[in-house]
């Protein structure tokens, strides 16, 4: 069987395939995993989930049990979705948990028949990839950073992550551990507005000027200053 299939296989079952929608790079995505379950006995489920990277993390999730592929044509109703690897499919359930872990919210009702997608230790995927599956590529300037600025806004820790070129992603340390960084007092402002100031090519690098403007705690209102530097990495910015 072949890659794209997602031969994943463990005591209980395996994975048939994985799906998800192209709006990641808008905080959220559907997410959906063929699941071959063989113990106790040998059916389908089809597990649906819709993710959100903010502090819902799992926001909703059903399980549909199949007779079969053929005699249900569940396939035909996937308008908007894109096949992906199982790891592809696991990690972004997990990364969406991590949200749920870092704000203290609880997932989506049906714990008991997902969990052990949360368990599995996902081995290294080429993020890189990931991103062009889900329309991270042909991105220009202002629209990647103005999905940089959004995930800033809510916290989404893997889009600012695996955004960030391997030398940033250094100096942030591990994935894993930077995902369910809160970003300090970060996570107390509430946004009010961002702004593209300029936008400078430097050689391969383009400079990007903008603001944000955010209400603190104790209702002041500040304004903060950043500079990207945006570096074009095959398709990808």
């Amino acid at each position: 069987m072949s890659s794209i299939y997602n031969d994943f296989n463990i005591s209980a079952g395996r994975c048939v395939a994985a799906y998800t929608t192209l709006d990641r790079n808008c905080g959220k995505c559907g997410l959906i995993i063929l699941w071959e379950k063989r113990l106790p006995k040998k059916e389908l489920e089809l597990h649906t989930f819709l993710l959100s990277f903010n502090s819902e993390g799992i926001k909703r999730y059903k399980m549909k049990k199949l007779l079969t592929l053929q005699s249900q044509n569940w396939e035909d109703n996937l308008v908007g979705y894109v096949r992906i690897d199982f790891f592809e499919a696991v990690s972004l359930l997990q990364d969406a948990y991590k949200q749920n872990i870092k704000f203290g919210t609880r997932p989506a009702d049906g714990w008991e028949k997902y969990s052990y997608f949360l368990d599995y230790e996902v081995p290294d995927i080429d993020r890189k990839r990931l991103l062009e599956k889900l329309a991270f590529n042909n991105l220009n300037p202002i629209e990647f950073t103005n999905i940089y600025l959004a995930a800033l806004k809510r916290l989404d820790n893997a889009v600012l992550y695996d955004l960030s070129s391997p030398e940033r992603q250094k100096r942030l340390g591990r994935r894993e551990d930077f995902l369910l960084y809160n970003g300090e007092d970060l996570a107390e402002y509430t946004f009010l507005k961002s702004k593209v100031i300029s936008s400078e090519k430097q050689g391969k690098k383009r400079l990007i000027s903008v603001f944000i403007i955010v209400s603190t705690p104790q209702d002041e209102i500040m304004k903060i200053d950043y500079q990207l530097v945006l570096i074009r990495s095959g398709k990808t910015l």
